[in-house]
């Protein structure tokens, strides 16, 4: 059941879902068409409505088990990007060349980028994920850049991608990683993901990416 793979780290009474009715039906849909399953998985559900009732949220699954689902969804539903933080360069071009398979308009940003139009692009809404490194997201200008992405179209919402490393890199060698919750603007929910945060380290985790007191914690059965 969707209650077994939820708790919260700070409990609250839940605000309204702006998104009422049939968003499961349809997210349902979209998956079959654009990945080929026929159901959303608990944790997955769970996660999606914490960022379409913009609540922070940190989902905790096993490799394998659908992470990037949770975020890749909220612009077709939504019709609003998401910006992906990726501590790995390779993993970043293997999502975004997945996700541009499906039909959705995916970039990366970053000093391995090519096209010298994509940071404008970008900024302008222009794709639906937009992937960039904890560096670049930490520099005024990657700042900067989400603001005018927020700015020209409304970011659903901000995931950050193997969200470990926040705690096991941002204290030691790549200190962008503790810098990334000043970036959002505000009203955006951060999504965190990751495959290794044992209940001892995420409450840490949240407090290091400046996460709401009403953050939701989703753990996906193993």
């Amino acid at each position: 059941m969707a209650d077994t793979a939820h708790e919260s780290l700070l409990m609250r009474d839940p605000p309204p879902r702006p998104h009422p009715g049939d968003w499961e039906a349809r997210a349902s849909a979209l998956l079959r068409e654009h990945w080929g399953h026929s159901v959303l998985r608990a944790s997955q559900r769970l996660a999606i409505r914490c960022a379409l009732e913009a609540r922070d949220c940190l989902v905790v699954a096993p490799t394998g088990g659908g992470k990037s689902v949770c975020f890749q969804l909220l612009p077709l539903l939504t019709g609003r990007p998401v910006v992906i933080v990726t501590p790995l360069v390779a993993l970043m071009h293997d999502q975004v060349a997945a996700a541009s398979a499906r039909g959705m308009r995916a970039v990366y940003l970053g000093s391995s980028q090519t096209d010298a139009s994509s940071e404008a692009r970008a900024s302008r809404g222009e794709f639906d994920l937009v992937y960039v490194t904890p560096e670049t997201l930490a520099t005024p200008a990657g700042r900067d850049l989400v603001a005018a992405l927020h700015s020209a179209r409304p970011i659903c919402a901000i995931a950050i991608d193997e969200a470990h490393c926040v705690l096991s890199w941002g204290l030691d060698f790549r200190p962008a990683f503790l810098r990334l919750g000043e970036a959002r603007p505000a009203g955006v929910p951060l999504m965190a993901l990751t495959a290794t945060a044992p209940p001892p380290t995420r409450r840490e985790l949240a407090a290091s990416l400046q996460m709401g007191t009403g953050t939701s914690v989703v753990v996906a059965p193993l």
